[in-house]
């Protein structure tokens, strides 16, 4: 086929170096701006799941909390460690940061907080169910 103003055919088929380098570089400069910005999520990921876990725990706690009150079954649980057995599987006590003793008994707040190497989750609390 040939061009309109050519009497030269048209021998073009594909991409140009030039076009061709445009290319890569605009993939460069993306990768460059993107990756920064998902290299933490690791760090993100495991405070989420520490997060989710400690409400999980808070949860267990008030419906365990319930069911003692109730005389209908529970466990005792008169500080963090023993409130890490409520869920299943059982968390590894280790993960356990802060564990302040109740203060008021049966019904009182304890506060507790997870760990996974340097990452913390938020406080949560656990209510005991006896002195």
């Amino acid at each position: 086929m040939k061009h309109p103003f050519s009497s030269r055919p048209a021998l073009q088929q594909g991409f140009t170096l030039i076009e061709l380098i445009v290319v890569i570089v605009l993939i460069g400069i993306l990768a460059a701006v993107a990756v920064p910005k998902y290299m933490d999520l690791t760090s993100d990921a495991r405070k989420a799941k520490l997060d989710g876990l400690g409400g999980g725990i808070a949860s267990a706690s008030a419906t365990n909390y319930v069911l003692f009150a109730s005389g209908k079954g529970g466990a005792a649980v008169t500080k963090c460690s023993e409130a890490l057995t409520l869920v299943a599987p059982a968390v590894d006590s280790s993960t356990l940061v802060a564990d302040t003793a109740a203060s008021g008994g049966a019904g009182s707040a304890i506060s507790c907080q997870l760990k996974d190497g340097s990452i913390q989750s938020a406080v949560f609390s656990v209510i005991a169910t006896s002195n």
